[in-house]
């Protein structure tokens, strides 16, 4: 706290990624809030169109005749892997469903093991994949899933999530409810939030969205729609120009 106080002391202007970070910059650190601007984190939307779900990379791994509820992405410290190991084993007597997770490090490693103690071979673990193959893997989920505990509260705002509204998916975000990627997921109908801690929930939710391919194609197009109106690298630009201007 004493070298973040000495940095905001000596900067001219404070980018906070959500208006949260203001009350918190000022009551803590005694910044004046007209020293913090905001903008908030961005896709490369420029780089992540949108693809059908049958491309080369699905059909790699045999997910273009599935449905795939994925998660891509780091799993660490703030998530809570078991939630997608559930979703798997709601889902391990129907042969048409993939929980398919794209990660490495501790998160992964525990998935593995714990599915294969469980038997659920409909729970495939992928490693990280190269950057141009993303926008065919995105594609090839029929949900986009992002996980972040209660403890990551509303500061953290993962970038798995900004990538998925670029992909034109619905997303199941189980995250704090006040967190910024949950509030624009509710807020934008990008998908369906729920606590992070509400395991049945979640698993409802997911099953709401197997179920209704209009309500995935609706909350799919509003995803796209808020990335293509947000995101675009210019618009981001100017917003950074005018605050080194001034």
């Amino acid at each position: 706290k004493h070298l973040d106080r000495r940095q905001f002391r000596l900067s001219s202007k404070i980018i906070t990624i959500t208006e949260d970070f203001t009350p918190i910059l000022s009551d803590e650190f005694g910044v004046n809030p007209d020293k913090v601007a905001v903008i908030p984190n961005w896709a490369v939307i420029e780089e992540i169109p949108v693809q059908p779900k049958d491309n080369d990379w699905s059909r790699r791994h045999s997910l273009h005749d599935k449905f795939v509820y994925l998660y891509s992405g780091t799993i660490g410290m703030k998530h809570n892997p078991a939630m997608l190991l559930e979703l798997a084993r709601r889902h391990s007597d129907d042969p048409s469903v993939r929980v398919v997770i794209v990660s490495e490090g501790i998160g992964a490693t525990w998935l593995n093991k714990e599915s294969s103690a469980a038997g659920l071979s409909n729970l495939v673990i992928l490693p990280y994949q190269p950057f141009h193959e993303l926008p065919k893997l995105l594609a090839a989920g029929d949900v986009l899933v992002g996980i972040l505990e209660e403890e990551a509260g509303m500061f953290s705002v993962p970038s798995k999530t900004l990538s998925y509204l670029c992909a034109g998916r619905p997303l199941l975000l189980a995250m704090p409810l006040d967190n910024l990627a949950a509030r624009i997921t509710r807020d934008h109908h990008a998908g369906l939030t729920v606590a992070p801690d509400d395991l049945t929930g979640f698993l409802n939710a997911a099953e709401t969205l197997r179920a209704s391919n209009s309500l995935c194609g609706e909350l799919a197009g509003n995803a796209r729609a808020y990335a293509e109106a947000t995101f675009p690298i210019g618009k981001v630009a100017t917003i950074f120009d005018n605050i080194l201007a001034h």
